[in-house]
């Protein structure tokens, strides 16, 4: 009976001290709030051109617990000339046409360029395609100002 006692006596140790060492473990909080979105439709990854500047292979991710996002892509001078820097307009048709103007630097023909894009508006995620535009002359006259 004695030893009964005794195994009972250390298999409540055992799990005294497991159980204080799982108490101490970092806690993973799987919500979906920690999870990163990803847009996956294929009109983001195809080629879209204005002229002879194109934009390749665009990514969007929207990190939920940052509450940030991120558009990456690859710019390209599809031309045989010389491109002056410069600004272009990318237009997401989302419900809200959300819109994003970034600058490019100057492009010899066939160079590639890698632009990113912050943003804060989860909406950006549904978005199923884009255009690209150049900026108006109002546009471009509060930038420079």
């Amino acid at each position: 009976m004695k030893k009964i006692g005794i195994v009972v006596f250390v298999i409540a140790i055992i799990l005294i001290i497991l159980g204080l060492s799982l108490s101490f473990l970092p806690k993973v909080d799987n919500t979906k709030d920690t999870k990163e979105l990803q847009n996956d439709s294929k009109k983001l990854k195809e080629l879209h051109c204005l002229d002879d500047l194109c934009v390749k292979k665009m990514d969007v991710i929207y990190d939920n617990k940052q509450k940030v996002g991120t558009i990456r892509f690859y710019l390209q001078n599809t031309g045989s000339d010389n491109l002056s820097s410069g600004f272009v307009k990318v237009i997401f048709d989302n419900n809200n046409q959300k819109e994003f103007i970034f600058r490019y630097s100057d492009f010899l023909p066939q160079d590639i360029q890698s632009v990113e894009i912050q943003f804060t508006d989860k909406d950006i995620i549904q978005t199923t395609d884009y255009r690209l535009h150049w900026l108006s002359e109002e546009e471009l006259q509060s930038i420079n100002s």
